[in-house]
């Protein structure tokens, strides 16, 4: 069942459902598509001047598009210079840098307190992209994470990370009983499925305030 919309409050009491019936979930953590360009400026901010990196604002962009706009490592001229908002692309790229820096650290620090609890780690490559493109990681449910779960949101434009495709941090929340997924979400596609084990738990979903496209029950 495709969940169109959850009205306030019941993306919390869905968990305190869920994790009476599920024994653990999995979320995602897309990686930056061009992590040599990214971990150039990453590497090097750390060592010369840290507090560009500690704010995603105008300010800070500013600065490191001065340090950087002309840096052939990062920026290809004779492709940007197809374009008349030139600047304004190599910022956005910037921009882009230090929104997924912020995400990752987020995770980072999600993932360190919770490292007990992770079940396994899978790395997923892109043959496009010709890099790791992103990773699942799969955590137990217990009291611990219960409250990781709590803290989450199943779409992106209601996340407490940045509003962004970017990536970095962790999203595209999946619920599972044993092996069957009970829950499955894509959040920067606010797509979410929920498949119901019966008519019964279908109607007491809805009774929380989750509203499906659907208008009546579906078996799997």
């Amino acid at each position: 069942m495709t969940v169109k919309e959850l009205k306030k409050d019941s993306y919390q009491i869905l968990i305190e459902y869920a994790v009476k019936k599920c024994n653990k979930f999995s979320l995602l953590q897309y990686l930056f598509q061009k992590p040599y360009k990214y971990n150039i400026i990453i590497s090097e901010l750390k060592n010369s001047n840290p507090n560009l990196l500690k704010e995603n604002s105008t300010i800070n962009i500013n600065e490191i598009y001065k340090i950087y706009s002309n840096d052939t490592r990062i920026f290809d001229d004779e492709y940007y210079s197809k374009f008349e908002n030139m600047k304004n692309l190599k910022k956005g790229f910037i921009e882009q840098v230090l929104t997924y820096y912020q995400n990752d650290l987020i995770s980072k620090e999600i993932l360190s307190k919770n490292k007990k609890n992770i079940i396994s780690k899978k790395n997923i490559f892109c043959d496009e992209i010709e890099c790791l493109y992103q990773t699942i990681y799969t955590f137990k449910i217990n009291n611990d994470t219960i409250k990781l779960l709590k803290n989450m949101k199943l779409f992106t434009d209601e996340n407490t990370y940045n509003d962004s495709i970017i990536g970095g941090y962790l999203e595209d929340l999946c619920l599972y009983k044993n092996e069957h997924c009970w829950l499955n979400s894509v959040s920067h596609e606010n797509l979410c499925d929920i498949y119901c084990d019966s008519e019964q738990e279908y109607e007491y979903l809805k009774s929380i305030g989750i509203e499906f496209y659907e208008d009546h029950y579906i078996p799997l």
